[in-house]
Order: structure tokens, then sequence, then C-alpha cells
């Protein structure tokens, strides 16, 4: 996930963070926001530079977290000698999954390689009202060479990074490849004539480590089947990359070329022809017979890299042909999308629909592998088609027949706050439970289930399922308008209140969340949500929904003096308490994306001067708000067994585990609303029982719950707890309970 982190300040697409099987293995971090805060924990501000201990003569580093550097961009570009490449022409696009485009030209390379430019498009306004970088890709290319590129570090959504992420404020440095090999391959068919009218497609370029294609080989050659191959830098959006070719035709003689690519690469390419099986294949790009890296046990291949000048045969395919019609009227239905088995519902998400119905619901499929034998072919709604999607199964040659559900109409008028339409993304989800969903093979969480058109009057039309939904609006790329906020409990089963622990966060969601697919999403990146719950004989629904410009509140953050406090950190500006929530620069900031009917739990602290503050409030004012932070309070103590012993070792389940876990608060997706309890104070657990609670309010009540191995109720640490400013508390052993499991308790 490479996207910025919006915060509260942007809207970003849905993000489906934890799949139904997850959510049992995370309940200790589901039943306690304060185990999350304490396993995981922020990462710390990196301490200011001591001026006295710096090199004399020596250039101080930029702050990478200074605002007037945000969109800065400067670094070297090199030959694959080593030597700098004058006149290199610089670009730089968004890390996102859909870039297609590098852009213009935003710098040319001095005479020592070097570039620096301002690119004020590629940052965003941080939590603290303060200019960020985006996570961006940075590439360049010139005149006999080959693009490289790099990733570079911005703000994203989360806290965890692997050794892959870039370094912060780690300089651009970049090596070009002589553009001197491109690949020529020849495509035939089994009997040896060329394949004419195949479409040669890039996915993905690929450099070695170090860029060293050897010891990439040899690599290769002493893997196995299981092995993954690692690269220095892998793209799999070739289209952003300058002068790379990401597409050829054959010609007559089955011939095709593709250039840009760079000497002793890598490419992963898609062969489609009109008769042959759509087939994946790597490339090397160099000059040399193709090598087996790999074999199966009687020592065929399993892995093959292809020379660049390679000859490939391929597999007669079958063409299959079918109708795509109305399960209960029999009608054919025009314009739905159709692929083999899950590759239309790709398809879907991807932008890429090689096959369709016509006009009488008639489709042809092409490069179906006959070895296959029995195959499920899907067939995928078009924005506004009011179908589901379906699937059928047929025998290669065999005719299919794909029979749709029609989905329960829906018209949606969007308006904002002077009544004027809105452009937006319409979908429709399932809200979970929903017994309707039990039919709809190869769908999943990252695809809706149908998205609306717009309408020439600019309302929207789509369809819905019976039984609990959705219909959620996106406003792509806007930040002026505040989150959508439901209450689906409420909703789809009022007044109820029996709700176990475990359905308090996955039933339905909250009012933080919706629960679709096995999927979370949140509520914060729609600007409207309608809920629907029809009944299965249900005429169209006529919906309406407003959006709302946002109405930010500023808040001070001051010491018990009532000086600013600059550089403190927070938990709950942002909508999860896993995102990864910056050091705020200014002391005063504004508050975005807050809601009238939500409440929003906020804990500022400042780790140098062990100072804490909090907030529980709405988005339903525009008055300012000073939070006073002071001196925080620690408790400390030990955790025994019931006879005072020491804690008895659990048996690992996932590796090793800690003894215990305090559990204070939050069910991590429920905000508790009430303003005198505590949250979000950080704990840690040593193997020996013994505990240490800091970042505690003063003022405020604290509780915490022990749990032991995977969300095993032990008892009560402590209850209702309040501490004095800078106080340390040591409730000495603390006897536990026999662990109970309390899944669904």
């Amino acid at each position: 996930m490479t996207d910025e982190h919006p915060g509260i300040l942007e809207q970003s697409p849905a993000r489906a963070d934890l799949p139904a099987f997850a959510r049992w293995s995370m309940l200790p971090i589901l039943l306690g926001t304060a185990s999350l805060v304490a396993l995981a924990g922020p990462t710390p501000a990196p301490a200011p530079a001591d001026p006295a201990q710096a090199t004399p003569g020596a250039k101080a580093s930029p702050d990478p977290d200074d605002p007037a550097l945000a969109g800065r961009f400067a670094g070297r570009v090199v030959g694959p000698d080593g030597r700098p490449v004058a006149g290199a022409r610089i670009y730089v696009v968004r890390d996102v999954p859909d870039a297609r485009d590098p852009g213009l030209v935003r710098a040319r390379t001095d005479a020592d390689g070097r570039f620096a430019f301002d690119a004020p498009d590629m940052t965003f306004l941080d939590l603290d009202g303060l200019a960020s970088p985006r996570q961006c890709v940075v590439i360049a290319t010139a005149e006999g060479f080959a693009p490289d590129w790099t990733t570079t570090r911005g703000r994203t959504r989360t806290a965890f990074r692997s050794h892959s992420d870039p370094a912060r404020g780690a300089e651009i440095k970049l090596r070009l490849a002589k553009d001197d090999v491109p690949i020529h391959g020849t495509l035939i068919d089994p009997r040896g004539d060329p394949v004419a009218g195949a479409r040669v497609g890039l996915r993905s370029l690929m450099i070695p480590r170090e860029h060293n294609l050897d010891a990439h080989i040899l690599r290769e050659a002493n893997g196995s089947i299981f092995n993954t191959t690692d690269y220095l830098r892998s793209e799999h959006r070739p289209a952003i990359l300058p002068g790379a070719a990401t597409e050829a035709t054959t010609d007559a003689e089955g011939r095709f070329i593709l250039r840009g690519l760079g000497r002793d690469r890598i490419a992963q390419l898609e062969v489609s022809g009109p008769r042959t099986v759509d087939t994946d294949l790597l490339v090397m790009t160099r000059d040399i017979p193709d090598i087996a890296t790999t074999r199966d046990a009687a020592g065929k291949p399993t892995r093959i890299l292809h020379g660049a000048g390679f000859t490939l045969k391929l597999e007669d395919g079958v063409t299959v042909t079918g109708i795509v019609r109305d399960r209960d009227t029999r009608r054919p239905i025009p314009g739905m999308w159709v692929g083999p088995g899950g590759d239309a519902v790709a398809g879907m998400r991807t932008g890429s629909y090689p096959f369709s119905t016509d006009a009488n619901g008639r489709f042809t499929i092409t490069g179906v592998a006959p070895s296959l034998g029995m195959r499920e072919y899907t067939a995928v709604p078009r924005p506004g088609t009011p179908y589901l999607m379906a699937t059928a199964s047929a025998e290669p040659n065999a005719e299919v027949v794909i029979e749709c559900e029609r989905g329960i109409p829906f018209h949606l008028n969007l308006t904002d706050e002077q009544g004027h339409h809105v452009e937006a993304e319409v979908s429709y989800r399932d809200v979970q439970p929903n017994p309707h969903m039990t039919g709809l093979r190869f769908h999943d969480c990252t695809t809706p289930i149908s998205r609306a058109r717009r309408r020439a009057d600019g309302s929207y039309e789509g369809f819905a399922l019976p039984g609990p939904g959705a219909v959620m609006v996106e406003l792509k790329g806007r930040t002026d308008y505040r989150p959508a906020h439901v209450e689906p409990k409420a909703f789809f089963a009022p007044g109820r209140t029996n709700w176990t622990r475990q359905e308090r966060i996955s039933t339905y969601g909250t009012h933080d969340t919706l629960d679709s697919s096995g999927c979370w999403f949140d509520q914060h990146n729609y600007a409207a949500i309608v809920l629907v719950n029809p009944p299965e004989d249900s005429g169209p629904l006529e919906l309406k929904a407003t959006v709302y410009r946002d109405r930010p509140r500023q808040v001070s953050l001051v010491d018990p003096d009532g000086r600013p406090v600059v550089g403190a950190r927070s938990i709950g500006l942002t909508y999860m308490i896993w995102d990864d929530e910056p050091v705020l620069r200014a002391s005063t900031f504004p508050w975005r994306g807050q809601n009238p009917d939500r409440v929003r739990r906020v804990l500022f602290f400042h780790e140098a001067r062990r100072l804490v503050g909090s907030i529980v409030a709405r988005g339903d004012s525009d008055a300012p708000i000073v939070v006073t932070m002071r001196p925080w309070a620690t408790l400390t103590g030990r955790l025994v067994a019931p006879d005072g012993k020491p804690l008895p070792a659990l048996e690992p389940m996932m590796g090793p585990q800690p003894p215990a876990v305090l559990s204070m608060g939050d069910d991590s997706l429920v905000v508790d609303t009430d303003p005198t309890r505590g949250v979000y104070a950080i704990c840690t657990v040593e193997p020996d029982g013994r505990f240490r609670v800091d970042r505690i309010v003063p003022g405020l009540r604290y509780s915490a719950e022990v749990y032991r191995g995977a969300g095993q109720f032990a008892g009560l640490a402590f209850e209702n707890a309040i501490l004095k400013p800078g106080e340390v508390r040591d409730l000495g052993d603390v006897r536990t309970k026999p662990p109970v499991n309390v899944i669904g308790k």
C-alpha cells in the first residue's frame, strides 16, 4: 500500500484492513486499543541534532519533516559506468496503483548529473496543517538510455515499513541502462507457422539486484520452485516509464519488437493471439539463449528466462462462445463484461475488459487453454447495468449460458448543501451479515457489488441486493467535504443492545466502519452513505444524499504554563488507531474531517517532555479547542497467578507470546465517548509479569483487563484508577484469574 496518508484531511480509496479469518487471530488487539499501542507503539521522532556535537564545517542535513522541503526532489543520475549523465530528463508521479502517465519533465540534470526541483503538487496538508510529501516515483531517462526509477519516502497510512521501503531523507540515486538490446521475439503456433496479429504487452519491468543479471541468473538456477525472486526494482505500471514500449503487435512473420527497456533487465510479458492460449513469460534484455532456471524432480524446466531474441511456440487456444441472459425472463443482456473464472472480476478492478456481450447478449472469448477442461466463466455488470455478477461452467468448445439475476434498481439524487448536483463515484456494497450474498462466486471485498452510472440530469442509477447494504459516495481527490456518518447497528437492528464484544466490532460495523464481504471499510473515506435493507420483492429504491463542506476546528496545544507545545504526537486525529500519526510540527492546527454526529477521542503526548492531554469532541462546533498538556502519570505492578506465584507459560499458538496483555479502553474500532475515561495509554508487560503503564492523563479514570494467549480473559489488573500529574503509583502484585476463552462473549 503506497497511497499517501490523508489522515482526516483527504479521502482515499477504501481499504479492506482485515479479512474475516484475521479477526479471530487478532482478537487480543481487537479487545484492547492499549494492547496494540503496547505491541507496536509509535515511532519516536528523531532527536534534534546538538549543534555542539556538529563537525566544524560540515553541511547540516536537511530536515525531511521541514514543510518547506515537502515538495523538494534532489538527486543524481549516472550511467551504467557510474559516470554522471548530463541533460537527463526527470519525471515524478504519485506512487498509486492507477498511475498511468509520467507527466511533464520536471528538471534536467546538470554536468555533474545532479538535479533539484520543487513539485508542490506532490504534497498534501498533513494533520498539523503543514505540507508533507506524498510517496512518489521519481524517473530519469536520457537519449540512448532506458529509464531508471525509484520510490521516495512519503507519508503513508501505516506505521509498518519493510526493508525495501525508502529511507527518510535519502538522496535519490538513479542509474540508467543502455538502450541497445530491444526484445525482438517471434511467435509461432504448434505447427511452426508464424502467429500474426498477436498482442504482446509489457506487464512488468524488473532490474536485478546490484544491476547484475549474471548473479540473478545464478540465484535463479540454484533456487527451487518455492523461492521468491526479488529484484532491486520492479515496476508493475510500465506506462509511467518514458520511452519504454509497453505494447506491440506481431507482423505477418510473427515478429515483434519492444524498445526502451534497457540492457540486462527482465521483462514480464503477456501474449494473447487470435487462436492461441494467452501466455505469460519472462524475457531478459540480453541476446543469449533461453535459460531453464528451475526444474522439477523429473528434470523438466518449470521456469524459463527467455533471451531477447527468443522464439516461442504457443499452444492452440480454444474459442468459447456463449450468451448472457436474464435468469427469469431469458432475455439477452447486452454490455456485460465476460471472462474466464475470476478474470472478469480482476478486469473490473484493473479497467481491462477484453470481452463483452453484444446487443444480442452474445460473447466470444479467445485464447482459452483446452487442457483446462471444464471451466467457469463470469459475467460482470457495467456501471448502471442492473444485474448481478454470475458464473456458468462449460466444457471446451461448448456453448456457455450465463444467467444473471436482476438486482433491485436504485436512483440516487446526490446534491450539496446548496442543492447542486455533485460528481462522484457511487457504488453499492453488501453489509454483513447478508444472507443473499452466499451465491455470488468470485466476489470479494476488493470490488463493490455494483457501480452506479451518472445520468444526464446529474443523478445516479445502480442496483442493490435484498438485505443489509449501503450505497456509498466517494468524492475522489476532494479534501473539502466532511466524512459520512451512519450507525449501522441502529439501522439494521434497531433497539438491540445485547451485542457480544466481537459483534460490537464486526456485525454490520461501527459508527466508523462498515463490514462488507468480510472486510472493514472506513466511513471516513466516503462523503455520504445511504444504508438500505430492501426485501426480496422490493421495487426500485428512490434515495437521497447530501454532502457537506468540511468545517475544521482549531486545536492548540499548551503546557501547564500556557506556552505552545510543538513536536507532540497524537492518537485519534485519524480515524484508525493503527494509522501512522506524525509529529505535529505546529502547536496550533486545524482539526479537519469531523462530523457533528460522531464523537472523536484524541490523545496528545510529547515523549521528550513527558506531557499528555486529551480531548473528546464532535464536529458540531467551530469553537477553538485548547488542550493543556500536563506531566503524564504512570502505573506499575506485577501480574501473578491466582496463588501469588509467577504466571505460568502458555502453549504458544503463533510463535512466542508475552505472558499477558493489558487492555485499556476502546474495543479498537468502537470509541468510548465517556469524557471521564482514559484510553490510549501505552503499556509494556515483561516476561516476568511486571508491567508499566505510561502516558496516563491526570484526572481521568483508567481500567485494565488482563488477557493471555489468544484473547483469554484473566481478570482485572486495576479499575477506575485516577492519578495526579507526574504521579508514579506502584500496585504491587496483581493476582490474575485462570484464563477464560471470551471469543463471542
